[in-house]
């Protein structure tokens, strides 16, 4: 039975702190050799490559996780499924980011070319052998990499030939060496497909348009609840948002390691009971007050010094733009572990019905600060309303007991979820190939 703390999975998360700490390392060179300007037309471009690398996480590829985890044995079909279930939104994603970069003023074709091509090499990558044989240490190193290799290259590069061209390069070249290493990984640990690629197309299919479609929604919901308010308030850049942008970007450095850490640790607490699950939110909670508290502090008392360290002396961040970032960081934290949670639980209205919420107030954020005049003041209530969302949903989880009950479960908080309990909400012909097939990892 796979433990779903044990010391691998802490790496991948003290890796991901580590990509945060590169993360700044990046910002603070870009932010003192580049003009303003150009900052934030990259800070808008990373939002945007976040925003498609998340949506190849479809609600298919998390049931073949969760079944991969539940039988291991058919970790073959279940790599090809999630492989498989990758490519098309791959492809949109490819050519939604191309099209809005030639349109974007100011942005070559070659960075928007480099940009698009490290976009299959980070989704197509069969990484699902590694995450269900426990291998969190040997993920969590090549998440670091992904930021810290970037974080290097402008280190040591020169100033003159520091561009967003050049860094994309690097971020390609990067990318390509760790997908290049998952592929061999997947190969010497038996993760490879194997003669079934056309049974899995066929019945594939049906799974991605079917039953899955209600976890693709909510997988996509929750990436627009992360990036609603930055993608939005990115392309208006006036007022206080053209000074809070670099700290916007910060946010979000820290925002999408913690997803990815996540998306990780969901299919182990899949095999889990409600009440450690439920324990888990809530040790993810204290831990996201705990992040947002020093942030908080750190903002109020140290922004005069930290502004110059952070961003550079040429970049002007003031103090309250600080301040307004540091107190969202808590409740963005912990609505990203609920809708987590919430959908390890099978709780798919849930998961949707936050994140659309999320959309919304970032929406009425848009309107509010443009017919004001004043957007601090928008802010801020939007800021009060999160808060909000985010204290009720931990009060959700901190109930005595969870109302809902699942197909042949007893409401035992020790029992676990028996082995049929996923490969029921799979369509049953996917179901029955896969079930029925021999084992060969």
């Amino acid at each position: 039975m796979t433990a779903p703390l044990r010391w691998p999975a802490k790496a991948l998360f003290f890796a991901d702190a580590l990509s945060i700490l590169a993360g700044f390392v990046v910002f603070r060179a870009l932010c003192s050799n580049w003009p303003a300007p150009v900052f934030a037309r990259w800070e808008w471009l990373r939002v945007v490559l976040g925003l498609c690398l998340l949506l190849p996480r479809n609600g298919l590829d998390v049931v073949a996780q969760r079944c991969a985890v539940r039988h291991p044995g058919h970790l073959r079909e279940w790599t090809a499924i999630s492989l498989i279930c990758r490519v098309p939104l791959a492809v949109v994603a490819i050519g939604g980011f191309l099209a809005v970069l030639r349109v974007s003023s100011g942005t070559s074709s070659f960075l928007a070319i480099l940009l698009a091509l490290s976009l299959p090499l980070q989704a197509v990558v069969p990484d699902l052998a590694a995450r269900v044989q426990g291998r969190y240490a040997l993920a969590g190193v090549l998440q670091m990499a992904r930021n810290v290799v970037p974080a290097v290259a402008v280190v040591i590069l020169p100033v003159s030939i520091r561009s967003p061209e050049n860094m994309a390069a690097v971020m390609l070249m990067t990318e390509a060496a760790i997908a290049l290493f998952w592929w061999i990984d997947a190969a010497v640990h038996g993760g490879l497909p194997g003669g079934r690629w056309l049974v899995v197309f066929r019945r594939g299919g049906r799974a991605v348009f079917g039953r899955s479609l209600n976890q693709t929604l909510s997988r996509w919901l929750r990436v627009l609840s992360w990036n609603a308010d930055a993608f939005l308030l990115g392309m208006l850049a006036t007022g206080l948002w053209a000074t809070v942008a670099p700290a916007r970007s910060l946010m979000m450095s820290a925002v999408f390691p913690i997803a990815s850490y996540l998306g990780a640790l969901s299919p182990l607490l899949a095999r889990e009971s409600q009440a450690a699950i439920r324990a888990r939110f809530l040790l993810a909670s204290k831990a996201a007050f705990a992040v947002g508290g020093m942030a908080l502090l750190g903002s109020l008392v140290l922004a005069p010094w930290i502004t110059p360290v952070l961003f550079g002396p040429h970049t002007l961040v003031d103090g309250q733009s600080l301040v307004l970032m540091s107190a969202r960081l808590v409740p963005v934290l912990i609505l990203l572990c609920a809708t987590n949670f919430w959908t390890t639980l099978r709780r798919d209205d849930l998961a949707r019905t936050i994140p659309a919420a999320q959309v919304c107030l970032s929406l009425s954020l848009i309107l509010a600060g443009g017919s004001l005049g004043e957007p601090v003041i928008g802010y801020i209530a939007f800021i009060t309303v999160e808060w909000a969302i985010a204290a009720a949903c931990v009060s959700w989880f901190a109930a005595a007991g969870f109302t809902w009950k699942f197909r042949g479960i007893r409401r035992s908080e020790g029992v676990r979820r028996p082995a049929s309990f996923f490969l029921e909400r799979l369509p049953k012909g996917l179901a029955r190939g896969t079930s029925g097939a021999h084992a060969d990892a």
